[in-house]
């Protein structure tokens, strides 16, 4: 069970793979999960956009709250001043300085703008919920990349593993053809052939490891550590046997990216109803505090001072504006209606890989069972081709052959386990039983 974050409890399915704690450096698929879950770039992507979601779903950004602002200036003048007044007094005053002080308090507040505040809560919160499934879809998406890549590196592994095999047979062959070559019973043409086989075996293990690094370098990539991280795991590739295609199917709903698309239809229906709440009147009220003080060194007044409250309410009643509201309602009809369609095409792209995904599952789950028999048979055959070619009975053509279909069985081996736990990993993903979370 993971910790619990963002109010989400993820709980991932432990029967994936066995746990494993053989070495300090060995890492578990639920190691692997966890360390994604709480390093991968772009599940720390969708936590920020959670957390703007959560900080934008307050009243205040809806409108619930007043606004208020305190203002203030200061001015000051020096101006030379003559004055002639009508009963023959004047003033005549150079660099008189006057200077002018206001300030003031204002308060507006909408307090009925016709509900568009409560719908507009209602969305933020919508959103808000919206983000936490964008987070879920991230991390369900990224669970199953991290499960991929493991189950891959697992492949890799027995893939190595079968190459160095082969390479051991070849190297056991070439010794043989040495031998029967000093005794006089082997040919140089069956030696050099043998060691041609050798390099070209020697070849696809070095590869073969590139190929186990590639796929290293990846998981640690996707679990947003150091890319040279050295570790190992576990090669076994386990599978879930309860998969049943009618609960798959019943699953689909909990889809992340339907959810989403439930969700956003949920949105653009409450935008509809912003819209339409524009149409009714909107009342406020409004207070100021004013303070103000002029002072001058020339003139009628030499000093000025005024300070007062002021208050009032106001209503305003749309009529028209151009037809934008109209326009509006439109859009948001067509935005609805693709979202709709949105959602009815992904529940049947859902359903579809379920059932591909559900069928190669179920084959390869009998396959495997095949080719399982098919490695334990030709395994024999190299035993007793060995022996054979050791007396003379085959040739080093026919040892060959023999030991390429060994090799061959092996990986198809490889191959239909690593097609069957990604058909798995995929079911899972999409039918939102992979990572659970509420």
């Amino acid at each position: 069970m993971l910790k619990r974050k963002n109010k989400l409890i993820f709980s991932v399915l432990v029967i994936l793979f066995p746990i494993i704690t053989i070495a300090q450096n060995q890492l578990s698929i639920e190691q692997a999960i966890q360390l994604g879950l709480e390093n991968n770039f772009n599940i720390k992507f969708a936590k920020l956009d959670k957390s703007i979601a959560e900080n934008q779903n307050e009243y205040g950004n809806a409108g619930f709250y007043p606004e208020i602002n305190a203002n203030g200036s200061y001015s000051q003048n020096i101006e030379n001043t003559k004055l002639d007044f009508a009963d023959g007094k004047s003033v005549n005053q150079d660099n008189a300085v006057s200077s002018n002080l206001n300030a003031n308090l204002a308060m507006n507040w909408i307090i009925f703008d016709g509900t568009k505040m409560f719908i507009t809560k209602s969305k933020l919160e919508e959103l808000e919920s919206l983000s936490e499934l964008n987070l879920q879809l991230n991390i369900n998406n990224k669970v199953a990349e991290i499960i991929t890549t493991y189950t891959q590196i697992a492949a890799e592994q027995q893939n190595l593993e079968a190459y160095q095999s082969q390479l051991e047979i070849t190297k056991q062959r070439s010794n043989l053809s040495k031998k029967q070559l000093e005794i006089g019973s082997g040919s140089a043409l069956a030696l050099s052939k043998a060691q041609v086989d050798q390099n070209a075996d020697q070849a696809l293990v070095t590869n073969q490891e590139v190929n186990v690094l590639r796929a290293k370098v990846k998981l640690n990539r996707l679990l947003g550590r150091n890319v040279e991280e050295e570790f190992s795991i576990s090669d076994t590739i386990s599978f879930t046997n309860n998969l049943s295609l009618e609960n798959l199917m019943q699953a689909v709903e909990q889809n992340p990216n339907l959810s989403m698309y439930k969700k956003e239809i949920g949105i653009a229906v409450l935008e509809k109803r912003e819209i339409s709440a524009q149409r009714l009147p909107k009342i406020g009220i409004s207070g100021r505090y004013n303070y103000g003080k002029s002072e001058s060194e020339a003139g009628f007044v030499r000093s000025n001072q005024v300070d007062g409250i002021n208050y009032g309410a106001s209503i305003s009643i749309p009529i028209f504006n151009g037809m934008n509201l109209n326009r509006q309602e439109q859009n948001n009809r067509i935005k609805v209606e693709q979202s709709k369609l949105a959602y009815e095409e992904t529940l049947s792209f859902i359903k579809e890989q379920i059932l591909v995904n559900y069928k190669t599952y179920e084959s390869n789950l009998i396959q495997i069972d095949f080719e399982q028999k098919n490695v334990i048979l030709a395994k024999k055959n190299v035993d007793f081709a060995i022996k054979n070619y050791e007396l003379g009975g085959i040739s080093s053509l026919e040892l060959r052959e023999i030991q390429l279909a060994y090799l061959n069985a092996k990986q198809r081996l490889i191959d239909v386990k690593y097609l069957t736990k990604t058909a798995e990993t995929e079911l899972l993903r999409l039918s939102n039983q992979l990572v659970s979370g509420q």
